[in-house]
């Protein structure tokens, strides 16, 4: 159950009567909490250790019960800790995720101010009543030192419950297929839920790094098991990406035996997974978790096998937390491969559908090939409409080899807009939308040295 949430402007007000050398005197709002830590069901595969239940009733309350417009204030390190829940209404607008950003800044530091009032000495008698909560929290005999070192752990994590929800709605599109690849590989169904961790099944899932699709492959590790070009990237694919996941699981577990290791791997990397192993001197992935300091191993990494139980229980009974969810009907299609390059526009005509009918199960197609009606190689496999095969025959006669139609002279034209986001990169920005990132610097007037800034509207090329 969500606790009442104190409202943006009362956060923004309260903060700005409180100055930082009196927050042991100022009271701001809600006490903090600590979440329940009821485990997701267990099993020998994906063990849940007794010390991360706490994570994974954490994850489990992010997915299932606080929406994207509430935020809690927590500890880093220590989720069942939740200081505030915040009233913050998602950002529509990139002005609006800065002021949004200052709120929840100036929370995190307000909580901050009082840690580090708490580890230097206190009163019980004359604390806030924020003090005094933050204090219960960390229940009694906590040392000083626990509250210099919270200090510097406050966090803050938007809740995913209506993307989980859409998640689940659209995952049903492609349960069945992903299963069925994964029994092919060997791999246990349970990770066929992965998708959720990474992208919440947003099939245009973009990360601010490059990673793409459901699974969110980088460029380069998805070229080891996928095509990634600028006509078909299967990386936004679930079925096709689904087999390179299976297949990268499967090599994580053979090469450091169990699946919990390989698991965090998938986000961690196998080579940074085999040094933590070396280091803690145990493939324990709760002494890893709660032990291991090594390069890179941060919150996602550490939080990612948890995330992963939380999201698999929330989505195997998600008729337990969502009344008005139910999971997409299964796609069915058949598939052909084709005998000569050939347009999407091509084989619609041929076939007597809608172009788009072909693209809603190609998802491999690139906006930029869609935009340009570039052709499909030869030897591609694609996606009909069941019932589609009848007509292949038919349409056969009518496709031919068929190049791509050439670019307009004088470089690109711009197109459409972007605003950009904190955490965008020039190389992201290009990936997202399917154009290179010279044609990207050239028709923004942009040198190899130029940055940009959150809220900077960019021309982006046709």
């Amino acid at each position: 159950m969500i606790l009442p949430l104190r409202s943006t402007v009362a956060v923004a007000a309260a903060l700005a009567a409180a100055p930082l050398a009196a927050t042991l005197g100022q009271t701001t709002g809600a006490a903090p909490t600590i979440v329940s830590a009821v485990p997701a069901t267990p099993n020998e595969r994906f063990p849940l250790p007794p010390g991360l239940a706490p994570q994974v009733a954490f994850w489990k309350r992010i997915y299932s019960e606080v929406s994207k417009d509430e935020v809690l204030l927590h500890d880093r390190n220590r989720l069942d800790v939740i200081y505030e829940e915040l009233d913050v209404p998602e950002a529509r607008t990139a002005s609006a995720e800065v002021r949004n950003r200052n709120v929840l800044e100036a929370a995190r530091t307000h909580t901050s101010a009082i840690l580090r009032a708490l580890a230097a000495g206190f009163d019980p008698d004359t604390l806030s009543d924020d003090a005094e909560r933050i204090l219960e929290a960390w229940g009694p005999g906590t040392p000083a030192s626990a509250f210099a070192e919270a200090a510097d752990n406050v966090r803050w994590q938007r809740g995913l419950r209506e993307r989980f929800a859409e998640g689940i709605a659209y995952s049903g599109r492609y349960q069945t297929h992903v299963e069925q690849v994964f029994r092919e590989e060997g791999v246990p169904l349970e990770l066929t839920h992965l998708p959720f961790v990474e992208s919440m099944y947003d099939v245009r899932a973009y990360s601010s790094v490059g990673a793409a699709g459901v699974w969110q492959f980088m460029p380069g590790t998805g070229r080891l098991f996928l095509r990634v070009d600028s006509t078909v990237d299967e990386r936004l694919d679930p079925i096709r990406a689904a087999r390179a996941a299976a297949r990268l699981l499967r090599q994580n577990y053979e090469s450091l035996g169990t699946w919990p290791l390989a698991v965090t791997a998938y986000n961690h990397g196998p080579y940074g997974m085999k040094n933590a192993v070396r280091t803690m001197g145990t493939r324990d992935i709760e002494r890893i978790v709660k032990g291991y300091t090594g390069r890179g191993f941060g919150f996602a990494s550490r939080n990612f096998y948890t995330e992963f139980l939380a999201a698999l229980e929330v989505r195997r009974n998600f008729a337990e937390h969502f009344d008005d969810v139910e999971p997409d009907p299964a796609l069915t299609f058949e598939e052909v491969r084709l005998p000569a390059a050939a347009r999407t526009s091509t084989l619609a005509r041929a076939l007597a559908l809608p172009v788009e009918a072909l693209w809603d199960l190609n998802p491999s197609l690139t906006p930029r090939a869609r935009r340009e009606d570039r052709a499909l190689p030869a030897g591609h496999v694609v996606r009909l409409p069941a019932g589609s095969g009848a007509r292949w025959g038919a349409a056969l006669a009518s496709l031919r080899a068929e190049p791509a139609p050439p670019r307009p002279a004088g470089g690109a034209s711009p197109g459409t807009h972007y605003v950009v986001r904190r955490g965008d990169t020039l190389s992201t920005i290009a990936s997202r939308h399917d154009v290179s990132l010279t044609e990207l610097r050239a028709v923004n007037g942009l040198g190899g040295r130029s940055l940009i800034r959150p809220g900077q509207r960019l021309k982006i090329p046709r």
